[in-house]
C-alpha cells in the first residue's frame, strides 16, 4: 500500500456515502408464507458491511489497537495472577516455618516441664527421706524401746 491510499480512500468513502441510502440493502427477497423467517436467529451483519470499503478500512484500523489492548490486558492479568501466586507461596512458606518453630518451642517446653516435674518429684522424695531420717535420729530411743519390748516378749 502506498502512503497516499489513505486520503483517496477517504474521498472514495465520502463519495460512496453520498450515493448510498440510509437503509440496508435487501440481499434476499421478502419471505413467502411457505418459508417463514425465524427472527431469533442471529443475522450476520458482516454481509452488509463487507461491501462498504470505508467501513472495512475503518474496522481494520480499529482491530489492530483492540487486539493489542486485549493482549496487554491478558498480559497484565497474567502478571497479577503470578504476583498473587508468588505472594501465596511466600505466605505458605512463612506459615510453615512458623508452624515448625512453634512445634520446636512446644517440644522444648514439654521437655522442660517434664524435667521440672521430675526434679520436683525427686525433691519431694528427698525431703521425705530427710524427714524420715531426721525422725529416726530424734526418736531413736522410742524405736529401740519398741524393739526391746518385742525381744522381751519372746
Amino acid at each position: 500500500m502506498s502512503s497516499d491510499s489513505g486520503p483517496t480512500n477517504q474521498t472514495n468513502c465520502a463519495a460512496w456515502r453520498d450515493c448510498v441510502t440510509r437503509e440496508a440493502p435487501k440481499f434476499y427477497p421478502s419471505p413467502t408464507a411457505s418459508h417463514p423467517v425465524d427472527l431469533s436467529e442471529n443475522f450476520d451483519e458482516r454481509i452488509i458491511y463487507a461491501s462498504q470499503p470505508c467501513l472495512f478500512t475503518f474496522e481494520s484500523d480499529l482491530v489492530v489497537p483492540l487486539l493489542k489492548a486485549q493482549r496487554l490486558e491478558r498480559h497484565a492479568e497474567k502478571r497479577l495472577l503470578e504476583r498473587r501466586l508468588n505472594r501465596i507461596k511466600i505466605e505458605k512458606e512463612f506459615y510453615a516455618s512458623l508452624d515448625d518453630e512453634s512445634g520446636r518451642r512446644l517440644h522444648s517446653a514439654d521437655i522442660n516441664i517434664s524435667i521440672a516435674n521430675g526434679i520436683q518429684h525427686l525433691a519431694a522424695g528427698v525431703a521425705r527421706r530427710v524427714r524420715e531420717y531426721s525422725g529416726c535420729q530424734d526418736g531413736g530411743d522410742e524405736n529401740e524401746s519398741d524393739t526391746s519390748d518385742l525381744e522381751s516378749e519372746m
